[in-house]
């Protein structure tokens, strides 16, 4: 569901900091140093309803728009904007924020990041409704977004922030509500008044000078927390990669108290280690990964992949492997891809997974990708698992030209079991751009 136009409008922590913003932004913004070009969307689905979406982008602005209705529930509406020193609407934590709401994250937070702490997120799919005032330094606000798009629990954070842009070190400080919980049945579960945390966090990071066949990356954090009332906890993160010559490496570590607690309500394993090697020449690339997580209990995962381009076309072989734990039994996937070269309009690739020794599903899929100007696209598939045989499929027909674009589809609603075939597990959508400078 998109993010609702009255929530976005009542929302408390916008209102103050959207006066100030206009306010800057009329009195230090610069002009765009290039022309605006606007992207008008519209679309239409059986499955999902209408919706209209607008952005409007420069180099130093980027405004979205998003109205969509789905049958009898009302229209919606969703709304970002970044200007010089603002950041406003639809938006998600980025850098050293991005670590306080998510210490153990397996994406790359610190490396190359600076500047505000939020950026802007789609407007039909955010997850968080914020303001930003600021570039390399600043205050910001930020709450969550319930999967309907309305205003989720009353966890509205505040803080500020000293991060400047292409800067070493960056620091952040805020705090944010906890709201309370009804004690059990059992007076061994009793009740937890509402309670506000503190959050303090500082990063730092580095690079080799660029030199012929090799160069590193490094950064850490730190955060710490505190609650009034609840326990105080800590978390640390390490980032880095590095290349030499074929080969690359990436790793990030995390540590968490096990009393962490983010933003959200959510905690973090106590130790997450993900790290891959890769090697790569002449159309051949392997990568070798391992992950390895302790949060109830220690978790191992194992993963390889090797792929080729050469003259018959790309191919691709990935396998991984968990190891069984007292609580889980052993898991192994394997994947493949192939594309070839005297059909390269043809993709195929499969996808089996066994647990605990015993096959749980294997896929096998084909996609066609045919035209330039006018593109037509099939997809199709098949599983089969021990609760039977499945398929889905999806075709779509394409007009591009340098201004816009026109395409409809019929896709299958997921995966289709046999036999189940109605009208409710097929979606009819038509989707049209159009490009204005």
């Amino acid at each position: 569901m998109k993010p609702s136009l009255a929530f976005l409008l009542q929302s408390r922590l916008s209102i103050a900091l959207a006066l100030a913003a206009m306010a800057i932004a009329r009195s230090e913004a610069s002009p765009p140093r290039s022309a605006l070009s606007l992207c008008l969307t519209a679309a239409a689905s059986t499955i999902d309803g209408a919706e209209a979406e607008a952005r409007l982008r420069s180099d130093e602005v980027d405004i979205r728009a998003l109205v969509a209705g789905v049958g009898g529930e009302g229209v919606e509406a969703g709304f970002a904007a970044s200007f010089p020193y603002v950041r406003l609407g639809a938006t998600r934590p980025a850098g050293l924020a991005a670590f306080v709401y998510g210490p153990a994250s397996a994406a790359f937070q610190l490396l190359g990041r600076s500047g505000s702490p939020l950026a802007l997120d789609g407007p039909g799919d955010a997850a968080y409704l914020g303001a930003s005032l600021g570039e390399d330094f600043g205050i910001f606000a930020a709450t969550p977004l319930s999967g309907d798009g309305t205003l989720g629990e009353p966890r509205e954070a505040f803080g500020a922030w000293l991060s400047p842009r292409g800067g070493r070190v960056s620091a952040l400080a805020m705090a944010c509500g906890e709201p309370g919980r009804a004690g059990g049945p059992s007076w061994y579960d009793a009740p937890e008044p509402p309670s506000r945390r503190a959050f303090a966090a500082v990063s730092a990071q580095t690079a080799s000078v660029p030199a012929a066949g090799s160069v590193w990356a490094i950064a850490a954090a730190a955060v710490g927390s505190a609650g009034f009332p609840g326990p105080d906890a800590a978390a640390g993160r390490l980032e880095a990669r590095a290349s030499s010559g074929r080969f690359r490496l990436e790793a990030i570590g995390s540590v968490a108290s096990g009393s962490w607690t983010d933003p959200d309500g959510a905690a973090a394993p106590r130790i997450r280690l993900d790290s891959d090697v890769r090697y790569s020449s002449r159309g051949f690339a392997s990568t070798l990964g391992y992950r390895y997580t302790v949060a109830e209990s220690a978790l191992s995962r194992y993963a390889v992949s090797a792929e080729m381009v050469n003259r018959l076309g790309f191919s691709r072989v990935g396998a991984s492997m968990t190891p069984a734990t007292d609580a889980d039994a052993a898991v192994v996937e394997l994947d493949t891809r192939l594309r070839p070269a005297m059909a390269r309009w043809l993709t195929l690739s499969s996808s089996w997974r066994a647990v605990g020794g015993e096959a749980t599903r294997l896929d096998a899929l084909a996609s066609i990708r045919l035209g330039d100007a006018i593109r037509a696209a099939l997809d199709c598939g098949g599983r089969l698992s021990p609760d039977g045989s499945f398929a889905k499929g999806s075709v779509s027909v394409s007009r591009v030209g340098p201004r816009g674009s026109l395409c409809c589809s019929v896709r299958s609603v997921g995966w289709i079991a046999s036999g189940d075939f109605s009208d409710e597990s097929v979606e009819y959508a038509v989707r049209a751009t159009a490009m204005l400078k």
